[in-house]
């Protein structure tokens, strides 16, 4: 697994044999200020792919509601990930976290309550 980025506010990994990225977002982000590097980030990220479609794991379990400033940026990255051969994405969404199941910013194919019970369902239904 190698780590692309890791700060405060969001960690960015990704494994090759999987062609799986591993984005945990945490806590809020009050302004896309406190994020600047979150595109960049994302642009290095998919630059490991090599043109190979891939996908994504999102652990949304500590994230709290954003401003719309900040869910632009969230857009924007969305637009690379198609861009670049994004199959398809899940989201962990716990039970402790209710209110994401209607705020996250994301739209996600399916969400589930832990990492492993996604990682599963990726094995199974993607590769």
């Amino acid at each position: 697994m190698l780590q692309v980025a890791l700060n405060h506010h969001y960690e960015i990994t990704y494994n090759s044999n999987k062609r799986r990225f591993y984005l945990k977002i945490c806590g809020l982000w009050s302004h896309a200020d406190q994020i600047s590097g979150y595109v960049s980030h994302w642009e290095e990220a998919l630059s490991l792919t090599n043109g190979e479609r891939f996908n994504i794991l999102s652990d949304l379990s500590d994230m709290e509601k954003h401003p719309e400033d900040v869910l632009e940026i969230h857009k924007i990255v969305e637009t690379l990930w198609d861009r670049e051969g994004l199959l398809n994405k899940t989201a962990i969404v716990t039970a402790a976290n209710p209110k994401l199941k209607k705020i996250a910013p994301f739209s996600y194919s399916k969400r589930f309550d832990t990492l492993q019970e996604a990682d599963h369902w990726l094995e199974v239904n993607l590769m």
